[in-house]
C-alpha cells in the first residue's frame, strides 16, 4: 500500500511537470469514454435496468400470438379474464394498454396520455402509492361505472402543484369527472419502457373515454399487455405447460377467433421480466440499432487509445534516461511497471471522470431531442450503479490498454548503457514500428467511420429525392381525437365535415381533406380483404395496408389518380360501399383485367366497388417495395381520431395560428395535436438515415482529428530522431525536395497502408448496411474514393508540418545532436 501512494504522489507530480501531454491526453480519452458511457446509458435504459416493482424476476409477461403470424402480440379483454381465472401457476395477472385522452383543468384542455388498466395492477407489480389507494375489485367490473384515476407524480406536481389535498378531487377525462384515489410514487410512469403515462383508470371505464368502442367484449381485439407474477416455487417453464393447455382450450371453444393466418391454433408465450423489458417484436431492431451505436464508439476509444499510447512512447523518449539511472540503482522491471501503469490508470480515470461530464451533457441534449413524432419519448438515462461501474471499467482498462505496451518498450535494458550515455536508442523510421502500427490502425478505423459516414448522409440526400407518392411542399397536418372529448359517433361523424369546411375557407388554403393517417408516419394499419375473382394460395397473407380518406384527398395531397374518380362529399353512410386501390393492387389480384366495378370485401360481407386507381407511393418506409393498398372513404368507415391536410399557397407554417383558432371556434375544449409541415412529416421518414449519418459524421470526423493528430506525433517523432542523419544528407547535398520528399513518403506509406486496410474492412462491413441505404451501393465507389482522397489530403497535411520542419535543420547543429 505504501507503494502505491508513493506512485500515485509521484504520478501526481508528473502530469503537473507535462500539462500539455496530460491535457491533449485527458481531452482524447475523455471524448472517447465519454460517448461509451452516453450509449450505455442508453442500453442500460432500456436492455439492462428491471421493470419497476417489487421482486422484478418474479414477474413475467404473457402474449398471444398475431393473425398474420408473430408469436408475440397482444391479448382481447375476453382472453385476459380466461388466463386469469384459469392459470395455476401466477398469482396474479393483470392487464394494461396506453390510451391518449384531453385533460380539462382550470379551462384548459390538454392532451395526455394514461393507461387502462386491471384494478390488481398495482398490487401485482408490487408498485406502492405515495397517496392514496389503488383501485377496489368493484371499481374494475361494470362497464361505465367508478370513473377514478391514480396520477402520476409528474401529473400531481404539474397539475396540482402537489397539493397534499388532491386525494378526493377530480379532474376532466373527455368529459367525464374521474376521482383522484392516489397518486402514484416518485419515477413510476408505466411498464413500457419509452412510454411515460400521466394517470391511470380502470378497464371498465374505457366505454366513457371511448364511447363506442366493443373493446372489452371483442374477442379479435387485441391491445393489452399483460404481465403476472409467479407462484411461489413455480417455474417459467411451469407458467408456459399451463399456458399451453389453457390456449388449446381457448382454440377448441372460440375456433376460427383463435387461429392465426395459417389456420393454425394460437399460442400464448410466457417470458420472463428480462426477456419482456422491451416489447418482443421490436426488440431486434432496437437491439441491433444500440449494437450498432456501443460498435462506432467502441472504434472511436479505440482510435482515442492509439493516440495516446502514441503520445506515451513519445513522452517515454523523454524519459528513458531516468528510467535507465532507476534500473541501474537496483529498481526492479516490476516496480518500474507499476510506476508506468499507475501513472496510466490515473490518467485515465481522470478521463473517466471528465467523460462522465461529457456524458451527463450529451445526456441532456438527447434528452432535448424531439423525433418528430405523436407519442413523446420518455427514456430515463439519469447514472446509475451501472453505469458508473462500466465508466469506472472502460476507464481502468483503457488506462492498462494504452499503457501496457509503452511502458513495456520504456523499461527493456536492452538499451541500458545507450541511455545512460544520452545516445538515441531507436533511431531511423525502422525502428518506429509500433508507433507507425498505432497509427495505421487509427487511419484505418478513421476510413471504416468516414466511409460509413458518407455512405448514410449520400444515402440521406438520395432518401430525400425519391417519391413518396404526394407532393409535401406546401402542405400542413394537424390531428384531433374527438372521441377524447366524449363525442358519440354521430356527432363525431357530423363534426368532422364542418371542420374540413371552415379550414378550406382559410385565407391562403387552395385546398382541404381528412384522413385517418397520412402515410409514411408512426402509424400504420392492415386489415384482411377479399378480392372479387381471386382465389388465395394456401396460407397466403391477405392482410393489406389502408388508410381511410376523405373527399378532395388525392387532389390536397397531389397523389396521381391514374383511373376513375375520387372519394365525394356522396360517399357517405349509407351510400354504396366503395373503395380506391392502388398500382400494385391492381398489377397483383387483377392483372390485365380493368379494375373498375370490381368489388372487395373486407370481413362483413359488404361489397365495396373499385371507383379508382391512384398511383403507387410509399406507405411506411421510402425504401420499401410496391405493395397492394386500399383506400377507404372516411366518412363511410368512421374513425374518432383524424388529420386534416391543407395545401397552402405560402408557407404553411403561417396559417398554423389560423388553422387552430378555426378549429377552436368549433370546439375550444379539443385540443390539436400532432401539427407539423409536410416537410417536417418527411423528416420521421427520414429520421434513420439522418441519426446514421450525423452520429457516424461526428464519430467520423472526431476520429479524423484524432488520426491527424497521430500521423502528425508520428512524424514530429520520426524527424526529432533523424535529427543528425538530416543534418549528415543536408551536408551532403541534399535539397530542400529531398528531405521533404523523404519526410512526407514515409508519413503518406503510413496514410496508404491504414487507407487500404480500412477500404477494405468497409467494403466487408457495410454491406450488412444496405437495407438501410437508399438509391445507392454499400460499396459505391464514388464515396470510398471520396473518403480516401479526404483522409489522404489531411494525412499530406499532417506529414507536411514535420516536414517542412526537417527541411530547416542546421547540419552543424545537427552534427552535434548528440
Amino acid at each position: 500500500m505504501g507503494n502505491i501512494g508513493q506512485d500515485l504522489r509521484y504520478s501526481i507530480r508528473q502530469l503537473i511537470r507535462s500539462p500539455g501531454f496530460a491535457a491533449i491526453a485527458v481531452l482524447s480519452l475523455a471524448l472517447g469514454i465519454g460517448a461509451n458511457a452516453t450509449i450505455f446509458g442508453l442500453v442500460n435504459s432500456i436492455f439492462l435496468r428491471s421493470l419497476p416493482g417489487e421482486r422484478p424476476t418474479e414477474l413475467v409477461s404473457v402474449y398471444t400470438s398475431d393473425f398474420s403470424g408473430p408469436r408475440y402480440g397482444l391479448t382481447s379483454f375476453q382472453d385476459y379474464l380466461a388466463i386469469r381465472e384459469k392459470n395455476d401457476t401466477l398469482t396474479g395477472l393483470t392487464c394494461y394498454t396506453p390510451f391518449p385522452a384531453v385533460l380539462s383543468l382550470d379551462g384548459r384542455s390538454d392532451r395526455v396520455f394514461g393507461e387502462f388498466v386491471s384494478a390488481n395492477y398495482f398490487d401485482v407489480i408490487g408498485i406502492p402509492l405515495q397517496l392514496g389507494r389503488g383501485f377496489l375489485p368493484e371499481e374494475d367490473r361494470t362497464p361505465g361505472t367508478h370513473p377514478v384515476a391514480i396520477i402520476s407524480d409528474t401529473t400531481w406536481q404539474k397539475k396540482f402543484q402537489r397539493d397534499a389535498a388532491v386525494v378526493g378531487k377530480t379532474m376532466n377525462l373527455g368529459g367525464t369527472a374521474f376521482t383522484i384515489v392516489g397518486v402514484a410514487s416518485p419515477g413510476f410512469v408505466g411498464m413500457i419502457r419509452g412510454f411515460s403515462g400521466d394517470f391511470w383508470v380502470p378497464t371498465m371505464t374505457l366505454s366513457l373515454l371511448q364511447r363506442g368502442s366493443n373493446d372489452l367484449t371483442n374477442r379479435g381485439s387485441r391491445s393489452l399487455f399483460l404481465i403476472g407474477r409467479l407462484k411461489p416455487q413455480a417455474t417459467i417453464e411451469q407458467a408456459q405447460a399451463n399456458l399451453n393447455v389453457l390456449a388449446a382450450q381457448l382454440h377448441q371453444a372460440y375456433g376460427r377467433e383463435w387461429e392465426d393466418i395459417k389456420n393454425q391454433p394460437r399460442v400464448l408465450s410466457v417470458l420472463s421480466e428480462s426477456e419482456s423489458r422491451v416489447f418482443p417484436l421490436i426488440r431486434g431492431p432496437i437491439l441491433g440499432f444500440v449494437t450498432f451505436l456501443m460498435i462506432v464508439v467502441g472504434l472511436v476509444l479505440l482510435i482515442a487509445c492509439s493516440n495516446v499510447a502514441n503520445l506515451l512512447m513519445a513522452r517515454s523518449a523523454a524519459r528513458r534516461k531516468e528510467i535507465a539511472v532507476r534500473l541501474s540503482i537496483g529498481a526492479t522491471r516490476r516496480r518500474l511497471l507499476q510506476q508506468l501503469l499507475t501513472e496510466n490508470v490515473m490518467l485515465s480515470l481522470i478521463a473517466g471522470v471528465a467523460g462522465l461530464g461529457v456524458s451527463v451533457w450529451t445526456r441532456g441534449v438527447l434528452a432535448g431531442f424531439e423525433p418528430p413524432m405523436p407519442i413523446p419519448l420518455a427514456l430515463n438515462m439519469h447514472l446509475d450503479a451501472k453505469v458508473l461501474a462500466f465508466t469506472l471499467f472502460v476507464s481502468v482498462a483503457t488506462g492498462l490498454l494504452f499503457g501496457l505496451v509503452p511502458a513495456l518498450q520504456s523499461t527493456r535494458n536492452d538499451h541500458l548503457s545507450g541511455a545512460l550515455k544520452d545516445e538515441a536508442a531507436h533511431k531511423g523510421f525502422r525502428r518506429s514500428r509500433l508507433r507507425s502500427s498505432l497509427v495505421v490502425a487509427q487511419l484505418a478505423l478513421s476510413v471504416l467511420l468516414l466511409i460509413g459516414s458518407g455512405l448514410f448522409l449520400r444515402s440521406l440526400r438520395n432518401a430525400g429525392a425519391i417519391d413518396p407518392g404526394f407532393d409535401p411542399n406546401n402542405l400542413l397536418m394537424m390531428s384531433i381525437d374527438v372521441q377524447t372529448q366524449g363525442y358519440e359517433e354521430a356527432a363525431g361523424r357530423a363534426f368532422y365535415p364542418r371542420v374540413v369546411e371552415v379550414l378550406k375557407n382559410l385565407p391562403g388554403v387552395q385546398s382541404a381533406s381528412v384522413a385517418e393517417l397520412i402515410d409514411l408516419g408512426l402509424s400504420n394499419q392492415r386489415r384482411a380483404f377479399e378480392i372479387e375473382g381471386y382465389a388465395p394460395q394456401p396460407g397466403e397473407d391477405m392482410e393489406l395496408a389502408f388508410n381511410r380518406a376523405g373527399p378532395n384527398f388525392f387532389e390536397t395531397m397531389k397523389i396521381p389518380l391514374l383511373r376513375g374518380r375520387s372519394f365525394s362529399d356522396k360517399d357517405v353512410q349509407g351510400a354504396p360501399d366503395v373503395v380506391i386501390v392502388n398500382q400494385s393492387f391492381v398489377k397483383r389480384y387483377w392483372p390485365d383485367q380493368d379494375p373498375i366495378g370490381k368489388r372487395v370485401t373486407s370481413g362483413n360481407n359488404r361489397w365495396m366497388e373499385v371507383i379508382g386507381v391512384t398511383r403507387d407511393g410509399k406507405y411506411r418506409t421510402l425504401g420499401e417495395e410496391p405493395r397492394p393498398f386500399v383506400y377507404l372513404p372516411f366518412y363511410q368507415h368512421y374513425q374518432p381520431t383524424a388529420t386534416f391536410v391543407l395545401r397552402t399557397a405560402s408557407n404553411p407554417a403561417n396559417i398554423q395560428p389560423s388553422a387552430r383558432e378555426a378549429i377552436a371556434t368549433l370546439d375550444k375544449s379539443l385540443p390539436v395535436f400532432d401539427v407539423k409541415t409536410g416537410q417536417d412529416h418527411m423528416s420521421f421518414a427520414l429520421l434513420p438515415a439522418r441519426l446514421a449519418g450525423s452520429l457516424l459524421g461526428a464519430m467520423g470526423s472526431l476520429a479524423l482529428m484524432l488520426a491527424a493528430i497521430g500521423i502528425y506525433g508520428v512524424m514530429s517523432f520520426t524527424v526529432a530522431q533523424r535529427t543528425r542523419e538530416i543534418g549528415i544528407r543536408v551536408a551532403l547535398g541534399a535539397q530542400y525536395r529531398n528531405v521533404l520528399a523523404l519526410v512526407i513518403g514515409q508519413g503518406m506509406r503510413l496514410a496508404v497502408i491504414g487507407m487500404i486496410i480500412g477500404i477494405a474492412a468497409a467494403a466487408g462491413v457495410t454491406r450488412f448496411a444496405s437495407m438501410f441505404l437508399y438509391g445507392i451501393s454499400p460499396t459505391d465507389p464514388l464515396t470510398f474514393f471520396g473518403i480516401a482522397a479526404l483522409l489522404g489530403a489531411v494525412a499530406f497535411l499532417a506529414c507536411y508540418v514535420p516536414a517542412r520542419r526537417a527541411t530547416r535543420v542546421d547540419p552543424i547543429v545537427a552534427l552535434r545532436y548528440e
